[in-house]
């Protein structure tokens, strides 16, 4: 009953690299795509599913940003 999705970026570049580094460069823009296909692909499988979480997010994991902490 999650409603998150987390994704390794580690493995991820080896699957889809250019998606990763789209993923690095605007990760708004792309999380915004993953979300909606991780929401069409559970509530295909799984319509009862928008009943507990009307909302599927993305998370990625593992992301190697390093950023001041000044810069957050």
């Amino acid at each position: 009953n999650k409603c998150s999705l987390e994704i390794d970026y580690r493995q991820f570049i080896y699957v889809h690299p250019n998606i990763a580094i789209w993923l690095a460069d605007a990760p708004q823009s792309v999380l915004e795509v993953m979300e909606e296909v991780a929401q069409k692909v559970v509530f295909e499988f799984h319509s009862n599913y928008k009943k507990i979480h009307p909302k599927i997010y993305v998370r990625i994991t593992e992301l190697p940003v390093f950023d001041a902490i000044r810069n957050i």
